[in-house]
């Protein structure tokens, strides 16, 4: 009835059956009424119904639910920022392998900013995210040894992190972050061709540091700009977008 699956939308009756069905502690109709209740999806928002109806989920080991809590006071949504209830529910959804659990807990014992900076758990956590291939928990890591923030140094363990961000998700910070390893010699070699191919990549993602650092390359590569052999060079690397870049490169 939610959904209008095979049947008119009819909201008030799908709220009927989840209620009834929540009454007997089904966790699924529980999360579901909390999505409904938090995001006012077709009724009116209402924050203190939506957290009860997620809490009572997360009693229940719903790791959709525990996530959510977690990160609503986390993040402050329509609450009071509370660090230790969000570490509590993000805790509980992260041993359910929760992936966004397992992330934002790395990212709030790496930022430190309402926690004690502690890059061992921050790396624990980056870990156990990037296990599931979470695209930005792999990101992290590769700063981490990239920067050496906290830990020894080792380009190498970063490439492979970013690489496999790239290769499973796409990921254009990524691409960038590998590409600035080898545009800035940070790994004791450059590979210009290989920064450009992955700025161009990023840049069609919209990555606005990448179209920046993409400008320098192309200033380092060509002595004089060449509109036609810079359109070619892009569109060798993304056929149907590649000249779009090149004319961004050019007018910047």
């Amino acid at each position: 009835y939610f959904n209008g699956d095979k049947v008119p939308r009819d909201v008030d009756k799908a709220i009927h059956y989840f209620s009834l069905a929540a009454k007997q502690n089904y966790s699924a109709a529980q999360y579901n009424l909390g999505i409904i209740y938090f995001k006012g999806d077709k009724v009116p928002r209402d924050v203190d119904k939506g957290i009860h109806y997620f809490s009572l989920a997360a009693s229940h080991n719903q790791p959709m639910a525990q996530f959510n809590l977690g990160y609503i006071y986390y993040c402050g949504l329509f609450v009071l920022r509370n660090i230790d209830k969000a570490i509590y529910y993000l805790s509980l959804a992260a041993k359910q392998y929760q992936s966004d659990a397992q992330f934002y807990l790395g990212s709030i014992y790496y930022e430190g900013l309402y926690v004690t900076h502690d890059i061992e758990k921050a790396i624990q956590y980056f870990k156990e995210a990037s296990c599931f291939n979470h695209p930005r928990a792999k990101n992290n890591l590769g700063i981490i040894y990239k920067t050496g923030k906290g830990v020894p140094m080792n380009p190498h363990a970063s490439i492979e992190y970013f690489e496999e961000a790239i290769r499973q998700k796409g990921d254009e910070v990524a691409m960038f972050n590998l590409a600035h390893l080898h545009f800035y010699e940070e790994i004791n070699k450059t590979d210009l061709a290989k920064a450009i191919e992955l700025l161009v990549k990023s840049a069609i993602k919209k990555n606005k540091l990448s179209v920046d650092l993409l400008i320098l390359a192309v200033m380092k590569k060509y002595e004089k700009l060449n509109n036609s052999i810079l359109e070619q060079e892009f569109e060798e690397i993304d056929k149907e977008k590649g000249h779009l870049i090149a004319n961004l490169i050019i007018k910047e």
